[in-house]
This record gives structure tokens, C-alpha cells and sequence, in this order.
């Protein structure tokens, strides 16, 4: 019932459900049986959501949730697409929803290679150094662009490359690479 709600047809009921997934997910033995529910792809259609502005964040939170020790979820989110509907929440308008999406990405590669080739594939490293500056996303943001730095010659070209071409100091955001 409750992943169900995930769909209805008015945006409070899909924000709502996303809302508690998020917090419910946040225990470990809760993710395999919210997954097992099917609600992965449905979170991952809720980053779009425009009709629902809290369901984005609240899906984004709960994805990251769901990602957290846990190799399994991690791999579904990526098959199933998370990774470029992650990236696109980096343009959100919302601070939060921006922030949310970054913390969601970090989990989601942490020992996920795939996963970040997804998401660098999808366009992540120009938005996520554009967001340095973004006061509310910036510590997630960070972490996300480390991680995909890590022992990747590439990613690390990306990102200065993003850097001069966005006109963003590196060194002085404290971006260690």
C-alpha cells in the first residue's frame, strides 16, 4: 500500500509515501524489504516529478537511504536508471533537492564503480562543480566529485577542465583531487 501510494494520481499522497520510504529506509533491515516492494523505480520516476516538489527530495533522500551498506540496492538503482535522474535533480531549483541528489550520489558510489561511470555519464561533473558555490549542496558535492576522482586519470582531466571552464578555484573551494 505504501509504495503503491508511490503512484497515485495527487502529488501529496506521492510525496507523503516518498517522505516516510525516506525515513523507513534510513534502517537497515528495512531497504531489501522496500526494494523487494518495488519502489525503486518508482522513487527513481519521482525525481521528475513536477507536480511534487517534496517527492523529489524525499525521493532523492530515500534512494540514498536505500544505498547505504547495502550492494545490492545500490546495483538496482543504477540498472534501473537512478544515476541520470539524480543528475538532473542537480539543477533543481530547490537547494534542498540539490543537496539531496549529491548525497545520494556519494552513497550510491561508494564501491560502485558502474555507478559512477553512470553518473559521469549522465553529465554529472560540469553541474557538480558548477555547485561548489552552492552553500546548501556544496559538502555533498564535494564528496561526490573525490569519489569520482579516485584512481581515475579521466574524471580528474573532467573536473579541472569543468573548473577552468566554469571559472571555479579548486584549491580554494578546497577541492582535493
Amino acid at each position: 500500500p505504501l509504495v503503491d501510494m508511490l503512484k497515485d494520481d495527487f502529488p501529496g499522497p506521492r510525496d507523503q509515501a516518498a517522505g516516510v520510504l525516506a525515513f523507513l529506509a534510513n534502517n537497515v533491515d528495512n531497504r531489501a524489504a522496500i526494494a523487494k516492494a518495488g519502489a525503486i523505480p518508482l522513487l527513481i520516476g519521482l525525481l521528475g516529478d513536477e507536480e511534487a516538489p517534496g517527492a523529489r527530495v524525499h525521493a532523492a533522500t530515500a534512494l540514498g537511504n536505500l544505498a547505504v551498506m547495502n550492494s545490492s540496492n545500490k546495483e538496482a538503482i543504477g540498472k534501473a536508471g537512478g544515476m541520470p535522474g539524480l543528475v538532473n535533480l542537480l539543477k533543481d531549483t530547490n537547494p534542498q533537492a540539490r543537496e539531496r541528489a549529491a548525497a545520494a550520489m556519494g552513497t550510491l558510489g561508494v564501491l560502485s564503480d558502474q555507478n559512477k561511470v553512470n553518473m559521469v555519464r549522465a553529465g554529472a561533473i560540469p553541474l557538480l562543480v558548477n555547485l561548489i558555490s552552492d552553500e546548501v549542496a556544496k559538502k555533498q558535492v564535494i564528496i561526490v566529485l573525490r569519489s569520482l576522482a579516485d584512481d581515475n586519470e579521466s574524471n580528474i582531466h573532467a573536473i579541472k577542465q569543468a573548473a577552468s571552464a566554469a571559472g571555479v578555484d579548486l584549491v580554494a573551494a578546497k577541492v582535493k583531487l
